[in-house]
């Protein structure tokens, strides 16, 4: 047992394990005819419980801080219909959520068992759970669900997670087991909170949390004019809370859609009311609003998160992808330029690497022209590339909750295809990590700033997933078994799209900065001489509405893209 941690539960297995020993030990005497004084037990073992009890005792009074109140957790039991709980996590991480959740009544749940993925204190038992070792965790899994089902007869057994930082095939396990009906899943998302919570497709991922120092964006961001392109939308909206938090002297949040525009206008102002918040509905193809938009307001740091990112809607849709990803990135990066700006941020994606669609292509020529203007600025232009955020619009999350809803089919377009996920709050995060580093506020293991100059930053994307692992891990989430209650059926690739995407091209090499979770990168590759001229006919072609010629005139800026014959 874990000394300091002595509940109750632990109080007592002493006192049986005394009892027992006692008794045995007077049967042995009796049986051999021995002489013995009948007080002599009775006193023993007054003498072991006090020694025992009292050892532990001590030492959780003085885990406490000598807090004799704190100790009256030590008879908190569960509540009378608490589940019982197989817990996972580190044995001291696990250990200490129930110390915590105890000091504030009694349980919500009974600990059975402690699977302890960090491998520490194995054998010991903590509240009457004893721990076990997560080396091969799925088969221990099972067979302590076993037990609790059949050999303690209970209707149900509650898996709870301990923390957020667990390995994706502790996730996987854990959502595995839920194939059984009497296997419920929880996690206890913070140390020191005895809330159950469900587990989101969010927890499924399987990713490291950074812990990222939110010093640097501070400096990068705090007093001063902050602009946001698409900031009604998935990562703009949440750039733009984000951004909030370092206290800006004026938001100015530009989006094309109305809706978007008035829905983040409304979060800022109750969340940030002390904030100067302004709202444009502009359309970033328009280079002389946008010009006016600069002129106007001076931003000093700039984050372009607005495109166009449906993959197959983009195929059917060349014009748009050109005039968005290409054009409207080039109009706000030269109005960028014009004012002086301390920093600009394009929003990339990994469909820029060795692309197979029009979005992509298009992205990648924006970076591209971010590169450029990174050469003329002296460093102050940035691209930020990173894979699938998920739950944003368009993206297989909805759309899996809907089919879900729907009581199915699931639909995936190929079971081998994979993408990386991270959800759009750690995204933003190392986004504004990356500005940080690329405006020289980040600080080295020196003490001093270090200006990392590279025009393209790479989030860790970690491990890619395959969707229909995403979607059976969903199914599972909502209580029903895949292809049982809900099917799950293959579509077909789609026009433009990759079996898997690509973080990086073979002449990019990464680089660790001071940032976990942000790469640097160099690149072997020199800008053509003629990618300007190219990019402005490109546009031009565009704007006529000169299909041809655009996609034509994309192949030469992007090598290697080829137009879908589709």
């Amino acid at each position: 047992m874990v000394w300091r941690w002595t509940t109750s539960d632990d109080l007592l297995r002493i006192a049986q394990a005394v009892l027992i020993t006692s008794v045995l030990y007077v049967i042995i005497i009796v049986s051999l005819n021995l002489r013995f004084t009948p007080k002599v037990p009775i006193i023993v073992s007054l003498l072991l419980l006090s020694f025992m009890m009292g050892a532990r005792g001590l030492a959780r009074f003085i885990s406490t801080g000598g807090n004799i109140m704190a100790l009256s957790a030590l008879f908190r039991p569960a509540l009378p219909n608490a589940p019982p709980a197989i817990m996972v996590g580190g044995t001291d991480m696990v250990t200490l959520a129930i110390h915590q959740a105890r000091k504030s009544g009694p349980l919500p749940f009974k600990p059975l068992a402690i699977i302890s993925t960090k491998g520490n204190q194995i054998g010991k038992v903590y509240s009457g759970a004893r721990v076990y070792s997560g080396e091969n965790f799925n088969e221990t899994l099972q067979q302590l669900i076993k037990r609790a089902l059949t050999e303690y007869n209970y209707s149900h057994v509650r898996i709870i997670l301990v923390g957020d930082n667990h390995p994706e095939y502790v996730k996987q396990a854990a959502i595995g087991a839920m194939n059984d009906k009497k296997v419920r899943l929880s996690r206890m998302p913070e140390i020191g909170s005895k809330r159950l919570s469900n587990v989101n497709p969010e927890d499924v991922l399987g990713r490291h949390k950074y812990d990222l120092d939110p010093s640097g964006p501070s400096k990068l961001i705090e007093g001063k004019t902050i602009l946001i392109t698409g900031g009604g939308g998935t990562i703009g909206s949440e750039l733009a809370l984000q951004v909030a938090t370092f206290n800006p002297k004026k938001i100015v949040i530009v989006d094309n859609s109305e809706n978007n525009l008035y829905t983040i206008n409304q979060i800022i102002g109750e969340r940030f009311p002390q904030i100067e918040t302004v709202i444009r509905l502009k359309d970033i193809r328009d280079y002389r609003s946008i010009d006016d938009l600069f002129d106007t307001y001076l931003p000093q740091i700039v984050f372009h998160a607005a495109a166009n990112k449906h993959v197959p809607l983009m195929e059917e849709h060349p014009r748009e992808a050109i005039m968005v990803n290409l054009g409207g990135t080039k109009n706000v990066a030269d109005a960028a330029l014009r004012t002086g700006v301390e920093a600009f941020i394009l929003i990339s994606t990994d469909k820029a690497v060795n692309p197979t669609n029009l979005m992509g292509a298009a992205k990648r020529a924006a970076e591209l022209y971010v590169r450029y203007c990174f050469e003329k600025s002296g460093s102050k232009f940035f691209s930020t590339r990173f894979g699938n955020v998920l739950g944003s619009s368009g993206s297989v999350m909805p759309l899996f909750e809907r089919q879900i809803s729907a009581m199915g089919p699931v639909t995936v377009t190929s079971k081998e295809m994979t993408r990386w996920f991270m959800t759009v709050k750690e995204a933003v995060g190392l986004v504004l990590q990356s500005a940080a580093l690329g405006g020289g506020m980040i600080t080295g293991k020196n003490g001093k700033k270090v200006k990392y100059n590279y025009p393209l930053f790479v989030l860790d994307m970690g491990e890619p997933m395959k969707i229909i692992s995403f979607a059976e891990a969903m199914i599972r989430l909502k209580g029903y078994e895949p292809y049982k209650d809900i099917d799950i059926i293959e579509t077909g690739v789609r026009p433009g799209e990759k079996i898997h995407e690509e973080i990086f091209y073979d002449y990019e090499k990464a680089v660790e900065t001071p940032v976990d979770g942000v790469l640097g990168v160099k690149s072997s590759k020199e800008l053509d001489e003629n990618l300007i001229e190219l990019i402005e006919k490109t546009v031009k072609a565009a704007t006529k509405n000169d299909i041809r010629e655009t996609l034509k005139l994309l192949e030469r800026i992007v090598p290697g893209y080829k137009v879908s014959k589709k």
